[in-house]
């Protein structure tokens, strides 16, 4: 007879046991990660010349609404001023900055990538001395308050740089260039001159000319600013092909666009080099336009040309919002 709970030997039998479910011990969740954040409101700054620190005049800097990461670098907007006119009242030229810092569709396009602004307050008097392109006989000056004032707009962006540091903002080593007729030409001018420091440039309204990157085009030599033959001879600057390259360049005109600075007599500009434009582009504005996107394309230089259709000298909605779409794709690499 078997006892209950014993086998045939009488050994202790063991009810089966399930085994026990081993539960994991819960991960630790992730912390957060927490960014902090630079708060900046709207101001709008005007500094003062500082010959001490390398310019003879002032500037206007304007800082949007921004709320930035504080790891995060953001792009200084530069946008040279343009009157339009020449003045020997520096008040007018200053208003006129005043205005581009504070109003325009210069300030429109600052708002909308949220960078701050800087616009130069250059004079620009009459004759050939056109500084707001940046013409020939301006990078000849040498002595005074307008010699190189290329060299004077970095140094206002490295001071401009010191400003937005004190407010905790960093910005990074190349600027973002925007101007349109004159201040556009003085834009790709700059670019030329100082390629490592710029990143992307937009200009627009530019007579159907733009400074070809090159020393000379069918056999003839292209001095500055049609081309960069004599550029090292005149400032000291070697041309570097392979930094320009590098820099993105957005360039438009509006198909009714007839203003023309290639004009018979035009102070800033010889007879010999009128017609020397004329011969290696065109008369028209607009067909020589087309032949200096020929031209970027022969050489080699990736910019992107846009001509926009119905409008002549002047800028429209779909021109800025094109401008900001353009200038974004290189805030947000």
């Amino acid at each position: 007879m078997l006892l209950a709970g014993c086998d045939s030997d009488n050994n202790i039998m063991q009810e089966p046991v399930e085994p026990e479910e081993i539960v994991e011990p819960e991960a630790e969740p992730e912390p957060e990660e927490v960014i902090s954040y630079i708060d900046i409101e709207e101001q709008l700054i005007k500094v003062e010349a500082k010959p001490e620190k390398g310019f003879y005049w002032g500037y206007y800097l304007f800082i949007p609404d921004l709320s930035v990461p504080v790891d995060r670098n953001i792009y200084l907007l530069v946008s040279p001023t343009n009157t339009g006119k020449g003045d020997k009242d520096i008040q007018v030229h200053d208003e006129a900055a005043l205005r581009d810092a504070s109003s325009s569709w210069k300030n429109a396009i600052a708002r909308e990538l949220g960078v701050p602004l800087l616009v130069p307050v250059f004079p620009r008097e009459f004759g050939k001395y056109y500084t707001h392109e940046l013409s020939r006989d301006v990078l000849l000056i040498r002595d005074g308050n307008l010699k190189r004032i290329d060299l004077q707009l970095i140094a206002m962006v490295e001071d401009a740089r010191e400003l937005l540091n004190s407010n905790g903002l960093t910005t990074e080593e190349k600027i973002l260039l925007n101007g349109f007729s004159a201040c556009g030409n003085f834009s790709i001018r700059f670019a030329i001159l100082h390629p490592q420091l710029v990143r992307a440039v937009a200009a627009g309204g530019l007579n159907g000319l733009t400074t070809f990157p090159t020393a000379e085009w069918e056999g003839k030599k292209l001095r500055y600013p049609i081309g960069i033959a004599d550029l090292e001879a005149i400032t000291g600057i070697k041309f570097d092909l392979e930094e320009y390259k590098e820099v993105a360049q957005y360039l438009y005109m509006g198909s009714l666009d007839d203003n023309d600075t290639v004009w018979d007599g035009a102070p800033y500009l010889s007879g010999e080099d009128i017609k020397l434009i004329r011969g290696i582009t065109a008369e028209d504005v607009q067909e020589r336009w087309l032949i200096s996107q020929h031209i970027y394309k022969e050489l080699g230089i990736p910019a992107e040309f846009k001509t926009y259709e119905g409008i002549g000298h002047t800028i429209n909605h779909k021109i800025l919002n094109d401008v900001a779409v353009f200038f974004k794709k290189y805030i947000d690499e």
